[in-house]
């Protein structure tokens, strides 16, 4: 009696919640449709029958019942026949183990701070949190082990340079395996200049301010804009990083008028942070020191 043929080239695409099936219809024609099990390896005695599926020129099937994350499992595709079954194509499938999700990183000039929301399904323990700096090491650096919370999070403090870009990577930790992971890139801010004070004369306004801390400043750019007037910054000069950085602007300075400054911190092809202060220059009246008389009405 010659056998009746079954399915050809099944195959299992895996995500974490679901295996979708697809095969090559069995050849000769005759069948019915298609009888889908499945059986969890070392924990099923038998195969547990999912679905019957229609026969179509592109079989497939989802299967979603009860997909557990780090299980393995075993398809079993079975052809039907009028009144018989037929052969069947089997494959195996490990369903892989969650990662955390929505990995995001707030950045400042000397940390960075990384949260996530918890891998679903349980059974985590933890989480490995590692760091690559892009252009610079080949290969990621283990940062910490993180306990599992409801709200897991991770401040990375360690030698972070300014103006360096990181990957950060954080890898689901389960009971002796590890699970997906997470990524995300960061470039952290090169520091602008901190305390920014203005003096303001009449025809004058001398600007002081500390350096950014870290070094690698090659200079600052001295920016002026005139409150209810100017609609952007101009620049008003370069000036050469010293260890008290100041500017003095006699530049067309109105007396009585309000001005916006802005010092960015230069550094070698970039630039960095900046400072900016408000000041109202003096009337040239009242710099003089001449009292103003208001005269009264009869």
């Amino acid at each position: 009696m010659i056998p009746l043929l079954g399915p050809r080239d099944l195959v299992a695409e895996v995500s974490s919640g679901s295996v979708t099936l697809r095969w090559v219809a069995a050849e000769g024609g005759g069948v019915t449709g298609y009888r889908v099990l499945r059986r969890r390896a070392q924990v099923d005695d038998a195969f547990v029958r999912l679905a019957e599926v229609v026969a179509t020129s592109t079989p497939m099937y989802v299967d979603t019942r009860d997909v557990v994350s780090g299980a393995q499992y075993i398809y079993r595709v079975v052809a039907v026949y009028d009144g018989a079954d037929g052969g069947d194509a089997r494959v195996s499938a490990v369903i892989p183990l969650l990662g955390p999700r929505d990995l995001v990183a707030e950045v400042s000039s000397g940390s960075v701070t990384l949260r996530w929301v918890a891998a679903e399904g349980g059974g985590v323990t933890g989480y490995r949190v590692l760091r690559r700096r892009a252009q610079v090491d080949d290969a990621f650096v283990r940062l910490a082990e993180v306990v599992a919370t409801s709200t897991p999070m991770y401040v990375d403090t360690l030698d972070v340079v300014s103006g360096a870009q990181y990957i950060y990577r954080v890898v689901a930790v389960y009971d002796g395996a590890d699970g997906g992971d997470a990524r995300v890139s960061v470039v952290i801010p090169l520091p602008g200049p901190r305390d920014l004070v203005a003096d303001a004369a009449s025809d004058s306004v001398m600007l002081r301010w500390v350096a950014p801390e870290g070094g690698a400043v090659t200079g600052y750019r001295v920016l002026r804009r005139r409150a209810q007037g100017d609609d952007a910054f101009v620049r008003l000069a370069e000036v050469v990083a010293t260890s008290t950085p100041m500017y003095v602007d006699t530049r067309d300075v109105v007396s009585g008028a309000q001005y916006i400054y802005r010092v960015v911190a230069v550094y070698d092809g970039a630039d960095g942070g900046d400072a900016r202060v408000a000041i109202t220059t003096p009337s040239a009246l009242a710099a003089s020191g001449v009292p103003v008389v208001r005269r009264r009405r009869a």
